[in-house]
C-alpha cells in the first residue's frame, strides 16, 4: 500500500477523530460466497456519508490498473487542502470483468474503512485471495469426495456430467479442483 499525505493534517487529523467518534458500525447487509456476512459497499457509504460531510471531509477513488495488477487510489480530503492519499493493489485471481470489478468493489470497501480508521469485520475477502495460497492444505483425495457428496446432491444430470469431466481433466490439481468445489458451492 502506498502512502502519501500533506506537510500539515492538523485540521484533517482534528476532523477525522470527531468523525470516529460519531460514525458507528455498518450493518452487515450483504452474504458472501462462504455465507459470511459483511457490509457492502453502498452500506458503508450510507453509514459513513454524513458524519463525513458534519465534519468537512470527502472521499475520492478512482480505479487503476498495472501491468497484471489492479488497484484503486482512495483519497480522503479535508476542506482545509489537506489530504491524505492511499493506493492499494492485487492481482484477480481471473481476468473476467466479473473478477476484476469485485477486486475493485472489495479494494475501495477495504481502502475506504481502512483510511477513515473504522473498524469492519469481513471474511469476504478470502474470495478474492489466490486460491494456490489455500491450495496447499488440501488434499485431491478429499477435494474430490468433497465434491462428490455435492453432486449427489444435484438433480441436473448434464451439470453432473459435465463437473465430473472437469474433475478427471483436474486429475490431481488441487487448485483446479478447490475452484471446481467453489463453484459447485455457488449453485447449490
Amino acid at each position: 500500500m502506498e502512502n502519501e499525505r500533506s506537510s500539515d493534517i492538523k485540521d484533517l487529523a482534528m476532523a477525522l477523530s470527531k468523525f470516529q467518534s460519531q460514525v458507528t458500525n455498518s450493518a452487515k447487509n450483504a452474504k458472501g460466497v462462504y455465507n459470511n456476512k459483511y457490509s457492502d459497499l453502498a452500506e458503508v457509504w450510507n453509514t459513513i456519508r454524513n458524519p463525513l460531510t458534519d465534519n468537512n471531509l470527502s472521499v475520492f477513488q478512482s480505479p487503476y490498473n498495472e501491468g497484471d495488477q489492479v488497484g484503486v487510489e482512495t483519497i480522503l480530503l479535508h476542506t482545509s487542502g489537506q489530504f491524505m492519499r492511499r493506493r492499494f493493489s492485487c492481482v484477480p485471481t481471473k481476468k473476467d470483468i466479473q473478477s476484476l470489478g469485485g477486486c475493485i468493489s472489495y479494494i475501495r470497501r477495504y481502502t475506504l474503512t481502512s483510511i477513515l480508521g473504522i473498524a469492519q469485520e469481513d471474511n469476504d475477502g478470502q474470495d478474492h485471495a489466490p486460491t494456490k495460497a489455500k491450495a496447499v492444505k488440501e488434499k485431491p483425495t478429499d477435494l474430490k469426495d468433497e465434491i462428490i457428496d455435492m453432486l449427489s446432491k444435484i438433480e441436473n444430470v448434464g451439470l453432473v456430467q459435465k463437473v465430473n469431466a472437469k474433475v478427471e481433466d483436474a486429475g490431481n490439481d488441487v487448485t483446479k479442483l478447490i475452484g471446481i468445489r467453489n463453484k459447485l458451492k455457488k449453485v447449490q
